[in-house]
């Protein structure tokens, strides 16, 4: 039975540097590509699970997935071998970490991530999530653990990665979707009431599991998770066997049992809290479009940017305005006047912004 191992040569062209993760049925491997001279990743299905059909059939509903997208904050995928053994998935390589691990470490020195860095990572998520839907693709297992983070400089940046449960909509030739087969699968503590009901299942699903991870991102703690009626600490990924054991999560989800996030961080933006909640209703008729969820997000964003630019210089206001030579000027010429005779567009009360420029006061 073949094993993986550094420095083994897979398909004459991929060279194993290093292991990377390791799941209940894929094992993902850093290599060097001889032919492309690049880093990628290698996502290999573990042999002792090739007898299972589904785990096969997860990888190939990934390769599907991602050939249909290109987007910057999706992983993108380079190379398939779906009839190797054992069958592989080589994507772009990137280095970074986990928003698991990410929020792991905040959690650990007791420091929140700063309300732009949650706007910015929702922005992002929300954004790949977009393209995706409208390229006919349902991730439906969005969590921390599916989002690899770059950080450079202070800035972050988001990939989504783990296409494996997605659903693929409108297309011929899609992998069997395993809802009509009566199993659920994904990650419990984002899981949409409609999937753990085993309901029809639409884009909404991503919408209320990007709200989940949202609130977590934002608080720092689990959504649905409580030990002896506090929240839990957002990377403590297992279930208790107690009251907080997998009914009372279930139950927490399909109910209308839903914390205010204000209550965990008294920071957070009263349009945050209120389209946060919104994407966990229980109905997903109720919950809003992906773009309606990151509209908050944008508007602190943009406004940050005008209070930036109120303090350091007024370029970001001027690009814009409308350019000088656009406005729309008089036809009739201008008549001389003379130094002491005003012109008339000259106001008594002092001069006039230009249309749309407001003064820093007003900005303030």
């Amino acid at each position: 039975m073949w094993r993986a191992g550094v420095g083994d040569l897979v398909a004459e062209r991929y060279e194993l540097e290093m292991s990377v993760a390791r799941g209940a049925t894929s094992h993902v491997w850093k290599a060097h590509d001889r032919v492309a001279d690049r880093q990628v990743a290698i996502k290999f299905l573990i042999p002792d699970q090739q007898p299972q059909a589904h785990p096969l059939a997860f990888l190939k509903r990934e390769v599907q997935a991602l050939r249909r997208l290109q987007h910057p904050h999706i992983i993108r995928v380079v190379d398939a071998k779906l009839s190797h053994t054992p069958p592989f998935l080589v994507m772009e390589f990137v280095e970074g970490m986990t928003l698991s691990l990410l929020l792991k470490q905040r959690s650990f020195v007791k420091r929140p991530l700063d309300l732009d860095t949650v706007a910015q990572l929702a922005i992002q998520i929300g954004e790949a999530c977009a393209y995706a839907h409208g390229q006919g693709v349902i991730h439906r297992d969005l969590k921390p653990q599916n989002i690899i983070i770059v950080e450079r400089a202070g800035v972050f940046f988001a990939k989504v990665v783990d296409f494996g449960v997605s659903r693929l909509v409108h297309r011929p030739g899609d992998v069997h979707d395993d809802t009509t087969s009566g199993r659920v699968y994904g990650t419990i503590h984002y899981m949409a009431p409609e999937r753990i009901r085993n309901e029809p299942q639409t884009h909404q699903v991503d919408v209320f599991a990007l709200a989940t991870l949202i609130f977590e991102l934002l608080t720092g703690y689990r959504c649905f998770v409580r030990s002896d009626g506090q929240p839990v600490l957002a990377f403590s990924a297992p279930v208790p066997k107690n009251e907080n054991g997998l009914y009372d999560v279930f139950r927490r989800i399909v109910r209308e049992e839903r914390v205010d996030p204000t209550s965990l961080r008294a920071d957070t933006p009263a349009d945050w809290a209120e389209v946060i909640l919104r994407g966990l209703d229980t109905d997903p008729a109720r919950r809003p479009e992906i773009g309606e969820l990151m509209q908050p997000f944008r508007t602190y964003r943009a406004l940050r940017r005008v209070r930036e630019a109120n303090h350091l210089n007024w370029d970001l206001v001027l690009d814009d305005l409308p350019e000088l030579d656009a406005l729309p000027r008089s036809e009739t010429p201008a008549r001389p006047r003379t130094p002491a005779e005003p012109s008339s567009s000259e106001d008594p009360d002092g001069p006039r912004p230009l249309p749309g420029l407001r003064t820093p006061k007003e900005v303030s």
